[in-house]
């Protein structure tokens, strides 16, 4: 089973909503099988929406937010005492959604997101500088750590993760894009949001539309170390502008330039960049599936 980061280099796309939708969703209809959603974004408004929603779910989050401070538990603190060497704490975050919210299934799970992520983000990203030579490479594999220690304790080797990720490239989003295997990106059909998608190709796969523009260091380190990225599984369309039973013709002209420079970072990606390294094993990098949606 799979792990899917839901993110797109900018808000108000429906991203969170998005996850929400797919994690409930993909839990009714897989009753057997555990999925989990970890909320990576510090407005916690998947959290607040699998909760219960604006007034409940609102409540809950706040409640199981204080009761973490109480006790001093929160991953990315546990983390930043022990960065190098994972302390095997993941399944102590993870709550039953069923338990708070019964209108979603039972066998859906929940990492909650936290407005204090926002202030740790300087120690997080301390950590990879100064520390043993493989610290970017350890430190981004916090939230592998995570999802790791929550299959172990429910004894299951795989199971599908959904993460929600903030809207900036922030070292969350980083963490994000190095445990996740698949990338969903929703856009709405706005030239900022066509930009951002472009942000994202160059972030993550180093495919810039200017020669000699400067590399992000996330792409540069994934090179480095050889760590895989996600594989793009699906665009999708929000807010859909609809005309004569079909989509507006300004939303479906944005949708193909789009689909267009996906489908052309995918190619040059097959040619160039086709197979990079875990450590021993190979993984490939290509693919992609579409998907326009309401």
């Amino acid at each position: 089973m799979a792990v899917y980061a839901i993110w797109n280099n900018k808000g108000g796309v429906g991203k969170s909503y998005l996850t929400f939708q797919i994690a409930s969703e993909y839990a009714k209809t897989h009753p057997n099988q555990q999925v989990l959603v970890v909320d990576l974004c510090p407005q916690a408004n998947a959290s607040s929406m699998l909760l219960g929603g604006i007034l409940e779910g609102e409540e809950r989050l706040t409640r199981s937010l204080e009761s973490f401070a109480e006790n001093n538990r929160r991953y990315i603190d546990e983390r930043i005492r022990s960065p190098y060497l994972s302390p095997k704490v993941g399944s102590k975050y993870i709550t039953n959604v069923h338990k708070h919210n019964d209108e979603v299934p039972p066998n859906l799970f929940l990492v909650v997101g936290d407005e204090s992520l926002e202030i740790q983000t300087s120690r997080v990203s301390n950590a990879t500088n100064p520390g043993p030579t493989d610290a970017w490479r350890v430190v981004h594999s916090w939230v592998s750590d995570l999802i790791s220690d929550i299959r172990d304790s429910w004894n299951v080797a795989d199971s599908t993760v959904f993460i929600d990720c903030n809207p900036s490239f922030s070292i969350y989003t980083e963490l994000a894009m190095s445990a996740a295997d698949h990338l969903i990106i929703p856009f709405s059909a706005d030239g900022s949001s066509k930009r951002a998608v472009r942000a994202v190709l160059a972030l993550l796969y180093g495919m810039t539309r200017v020669a000699g523009a400067e590399q992000s260091e996330f792409f540069l380190n994934t090179q480095r170390f050889r760590m895989s990225v996600p594989r793009i599984y699906s665009y999708v369309g929000n807010r859909l502008t609809q005309m004569n039973l079909g989509a507006a013709k300004a939303f479906k002209t944005v949708v193909l330039e789009i689909g267009k420079e996906i489908w052309e970072v995918c190619g040059r990606i097959r040619t160039s960049l086709r197979y990079t390294r875990l450590g021993s094993r190979p993984q490939k990098r290509d693919g992609i599936q579409t998907n326009v949606s309401g």
